[in-house]
């Protein structure tokens, strides 16, 4: 009897214990600015390219795992675009991408008022368009003509602050993303993806 009574005591010691991890997730929306560029040789030379800046918004589900703990898959519409200057001629290469992945995010003061995260995971970037203007003449880019890649491989890293209010929360972060795979499909040239994300939003308790 007296082993009955532990055990159960132990259990219930555990369900509470498991009720007091449960952490909180979120749907977010966001909108922010993308600085991209391209780490670009041809034949071993490397070019010179001038970031620029773009427009992007995304939709995240932060799926609390334990409160220090969430995964965060996510999609997000993006622009990214660089420009440089062959022989005196202006180059310039714009792309809207779709990227689709997942953040492993450590939180820290997740229950605060004020609290922070810091994130990193893997994304697939697809190109869903892009143009190709060289001086004045414009026009848009044939994926297989031009032999650019439309997919590719990339780590995104997260740094970001948090509000969290009563119902609802607000957010702010900066990230890095390492494009892994070379776009340009042609034999004598290798291309690179970088880019630099500011964004905020709104966090919508689940």
């Amino acid at each position: 009897m007296k082993k009955c009574s532990l055990f159960l005591l132990l259990c219930a010691i555990c369900c509470f214990s498991v009720s007091n991890m449960k952490a909180q997730s979120f749907f977010s929306a966001r909108l922010g600015a993308v600085v991209a560029n391209v780490n670009s040789t041809v034949n071993g030379v490397k070019i010179d390219t001038k970031s620029n800046l773009d427009l992007q918004i995304g939709i995240a589900l932060d799926l609390g795992i334990i409160p220090a703990f969430s995964i965060q898959p996510e999609i997000t519409y993006l622009g990214r675009s660089y420009e440089a200057d062959i022989v005196g001629v202006g180059v310039r290469q714009n792309f809207a991408y779709v990227d689709v992945g997942a953040l492993a995010k450590l939180r820290f003061g997740a229950e605060d008022p004020i609290g922070a995260y810091i994130g990193a995971g893997p994304f697939l970037n697809y190109a869903i368009s892009g143009t190709t203007k060289i001086g004045d003449l414009k026009e848009s880019i044939d994926f297989v003509e031009d032999q650019v890649k439309r997919s590719d491989f990339s780590i995104a890293t997260a740094l970001g602050l948090t509000l969290n209010l009563a119902n609802m929360g607000f957010f702010a972060d900066v990230r890095y993303i390492l494009g892994l795979g070379d776009i340009d499909e042609s034999n004598d040239s290798e291309t690179k993806n970088r880019t630099i994300g500011i964004t905020a939003g709104l966090m919508i308790p689940l």
